[in-house]
């Protein structure tokens, strides 16, 4: 919670090796709790072994879209006593991505180069970090779809992990598990604010 909300720092968008990931701002933490399940989402979930999980969501389109994702991860084999080893130390690689329905853009999470730490954050595939996190700045009206998926196998055939979603409608959100068979599961519910809403959509 205080990753997704924390104020910008430093020279470029993103995280960096100055400023971490900004300055922690308790009143956009507080608000984004007040708001669960109208106009943010807050879960924590376990991703099986061999499966994934999509969210659908809508976006508002006037204020940033934001998905963070930070799971525990299980320890690693430490290398040799060396001086900045590069060896990942990552056990449960998960991956966030989040795609707009729209256009099929897909946005990735942001990611450092240890290599080059004055070098902006890019985004793109991170298997590295223990925190994922995608922000689309001027995301257009309409569903985004946030997948997370992992690579390999998982240590002890599961990851526990949170998910916050900002600058979503208070409309509904629909969730979806795919098994290892690509058989999928509806796990999620509908969220009715204010108004009744029935969805017609399909869920495959």
């Amino acid at each position: 919670l205080a990753i997704h909300t924390a104020d910008e720092a430093g020279p470029d968008d993103g995280p960096d090796y100055i400023f971490g990931w900004g300055l922690m701002n308790t009143q956009s933490a507080a608000e984004v709790i007040t708001n669960k399940e109208v106009t943010t989402y807050i879960k924590e979930k376990t991703l099986s072994d061999g499966n994934s999980y999509s969210l659908d969501v809508s976006s508002t389109g006037n204020e940033p879209l934001v998905v963070t994702v930070v799971w525990t991860d299980p320890p690693g084999t430490p290398v040799s006593n060396q001086l900045d080893p590069t060896d990942p130390m990552l056990v449960n690689d998960l991956d966030l991505t989040v795609a707009d329905a729209n256009t099929r853009t897909t946005y990735y999470p942001y990611k450092l180069d240890g290599q080059n730490p004055s070098d902006p954050a890019t985004t793109g595939v991170n298997d590295v970090d223990n925190v994922e996190k995608v922000v689309i700045e001027n995301p257009s009206a309409g569903t985004y779809t946030v997948q997370i998926d992992h690579k390999g196998s998982l240590e002890n055939s599961s990851q526990d992990y949170s998910l916050i979603v900002s600058g979503i409608t208070t409309e509904a959100f629909f969730e979806v598990s795919s098994l290892a068979s690509n058989s999928p599961v509806v796990e999620g519910e509908t969220l009715e604010v204010d108004a009744t809403i029935t969805n017609t959509g399909d869920v495959s």
